[in-house]
């Protein structure tokens, strides 16, 4: 049986007492109506689910003998004293002997973003009270053109069958005929998805959580984080995971509904990186090369001047055959979509780069879902911009270069004063000149990591939940307040 049914039948039987209680203490009929249209969907609630209390049928029929003798001007106060023994009956009933199962819903999209929900999911399968779904939506990736118009480029790939995961394809679930308790997504932005998953049309038929896909790692100033808090996603939820209490009062500060549906439990993507090592993550079978050597993951952000990208790509690919080095080039995944439908003349440069790597001694790429083989394979991290991927690959406690270019010298100025939250990420980037940043990976793979205090505190400071059991927190209390709401 469905929550809502539960709570629902609970409700009327615990209404059907009280009616009976009072037209007795009251010497009144006046609820008899009432009491009968009440019982009367008890039994279709229990019927409907397979259920069957003899004393709603046995409440039925009293409830017309009193009509009877009213009608004869009887007296009917023997069948009240029936009556409010067969409603207690069907309120033991209702409250003892039904069971009920939460309908959980997970609108998924790109294999990159399950981390952000992984733990949750597995934390509601193992729970008997949950029956869990997850529905495979679309993500559109749009760019608009100097000349104004807007490409767009469909991704839409089947990720989930092989980790073991059913699921519904997006055009065959319709939310207003399932009426899940609660539906969990992760993409706040409604340009890229169909209109089915936008805030607005998922809220008023389930309880609506918000599941990151991103760590927040720095915060410019009030600005940055304003138009984020404005996103319907935000205020329409039910509840919204925050990382922490410090993010959560930048978002009180901002979001119109003031940040009522906040609850910092930490990133359930968090739990993904700390319990890798209690998943079977096997090396792809391409990536064979790699064996053996010291491993580099290089996180490449797109861009749309790749020039600079595809420099830093060949010098990278240099370094490494000389020093003997592998490299994982994990692309962001707007990268593709890019000179797809934006970066045209760039097109057949970009290709040749990819077969370049593809056929190298020594690299690969990762076109894998999920990033886990890369961290786990990778014996450091080196980053040419803020990527939420930086934080999450702090929780390996591996080394980290990050080396990010600023378009002035006063927004670098600026960053640094606002040191309210994630200002030790700045201890952790280098100079920005080849020679530094080999300098460094040189450093990192002769087995040194005197950075490595500063890292930990990063994670101490500003993922102070990250145990790897959010998961599994995020479900308990979403489902005790479920359950409060029915008190």
């Amino acid at each position: 049986m469905r929550y809502s049914v539960y709570s629902f039948l609970i409700g009327l039987s615990d209404s059907l007492v009280e009616a009976i209680e009072y037209m007795i203490s009251g010497n009144t009929l006046t609820l008899i109506p009432d009491c009968v249209d009440a019982c009367t969907a008890v039994k279709n609630g229990l019927e409907s689910n397979g259920e069957v209390c003899s004393e709603v049928d046995s409440f039925l029929e009293t409830m017309n003998k009193v009509a009877e003798a009213v009608e004869k001007s009887e007296d009917y106060a023997n069948y009240f004293v029936q009556l409010k023994e067969f409603a207690n009956k069907i309120k033991d009933f209702c409250h003892n002997d039904l069971t009920y199962k939460f309908k959980i819903v997970f609108f998924a999209e790109l294999g990159a973003k399950w981390d952000a929900m992984d733990s949750v999911y597995w934390a509601f399968k193992s729970r008997e009270d949950c029956e869990v779904s997850v529905v495979l939506a679309p993500i559109f990736r749009a760019v608009k053109l100097e000349s104004g118009e807007v490409k767009s480029d469909i991704l839409y790939t089947d990720y989930l069958t092989p980790m073991g995961i059913e699921h519904i394809p997006y055009s065959k679930y319709d939310i207003k005929k399932d009426l899940p308790d609660i539906v969990f997504t992760s993409q706040p932005y409604e340009s890229v998805t169909p209109e089915q998953f936008w805030a607005q049309n998922i809220a008023p038929y389930t309880h609506l959580v918000y599941l990151p896909y991103f760590t927040t790692d720095m915060i410019e100033d009030d600005e940055t984080i304003y138009t984020h808090c404005q996103m319907p996603m935000h205020n329409l939820a039910w509840r919204v995971i925050c990382q922490s209490e410090k993010l959560e009062e930048f978002y009180k500060k901002h979001m119109q509904n003031g940040g009522k549906n906040l609850i910092s439990l930490g990133l359930p993507k968090w739990d993904y990186v700390i319990n890798m090592d209690k998943r079977e993550i096997n090396l792809p079978t391409h990536w064979e090369k790699i064996k053996g050597k010291k491993v580099i993951l290089f996180n490449v952000h797109y861009t749309t001047k790749p020039n600079d990208m595809f420099d830093a790509i060949t010098e990278l690919l240099n370094f490494a055959e000389n020093e003997g080095y592998s490299v994982i080039f994990r692309f962001h995944p707007m990268t593709d979509t890019m000179f797809k439908v934006y970066l045209l003349q760039y097109a057949d440069e970009w290709n040749k780069i990819k077969e370049t790597i593809i056929n190298s001694k020594n690299c690969v790429i990762d076109e894998e879902s999920s990033y886990e083989a890369s961290f786990k394979f990778s014996d450091f991290l080196y980053s040419s911009n803020f990527s939420s991927l930086v934080p999450q690959y702090l929780l390996t406690k591996k080394p980290v270069i990050l080396c990010a270019k600023y378009n002035t010298l006063e927004r670098e100025e600026r960053l640094k004063a606002n040191n309210s939250i994630f200002v030790s990420y700045f201890n952790l980037k280098v100079s920005c000149e080849k020679e530094d940043i080999f300098a460094k990976m040189k450093y990192y793979a002769d087995g040194l990591d005197e950075d490595k205090e500063t890292r930990l505190k990063f994670i101490n400071d500003y993922m102070p939940n990250a145990d790897g059991k959010i998961g599994e927190r995020v479900a308990n209390y979403l489902v005790d307040e479920l359950k409060k709401e029915n008190n």
